[in-house]
């Protein structure tokens, strides 16, 4: 009857631990009018209105993080082009991730992944249409947790 206990238990154990190596998380971040920013942190203004959210859902042990952008109040029938900027070990950028095109309301959202590279911490979106001064960023979320 011992043993059976003692595997049960070691049985359970391994479930948890299973479940936590696999666990998510997920992040949401706001989506402000920031001409300027810093690689650790995102846009630098967030004094002035919300334009959305940036969402990620890290899996622990999963280099590829599921994200999303929802815009409100941006231009009408625009076409926006979505970068991903990473810090943590170095500052990179990942241009043109996605795209996507809003509505007669300024309104879209937009499902995407990306790789979570080695020594990167934080994650952030710019959001920018054309070559334009037509920009939003996000402030930084934790990746690669």
């Amino acid at each position: 009857m011992k043993s059976l206990i003692i595997v049960a238990a070691l049985v359970g154990a391994l479930a948890v631990a299973v479940g936590v190596a696999n666990a998510s998380q997920t992040f949401s971040a706001s989506i402000y009018r920031s001409p300027s920013y810093t690689c650790s942190a995102g846009a630098a203004d967030t004094s002035g209105a919300k334009y959305g959210t940036f969402t990620v859902t890290d899996t622990h042990g999963s280099q590829v993080v599921d994200a999303s952008v929802t815009v409100d109040d941006l231009y009408p029938f625009r076409a926006y082009n979505v970068s991903v900027t990473e810090f943590g070990h170095s500052c990179l950028t990942n241009s043109n991730v996605t795209s996507f095109v809003t509505d007669k309301g300024g309104k879209a959202i937009v499902h995407f992944q990306f790789w979570a590279h080695t020594g990167e911490k934080a994650a952030w979106v710019t959001i920018r249409h054309g070559l334009t001064n037509d920009i939003v960023r996000s402030t930084a979320l934790p990746i690669n947790q």
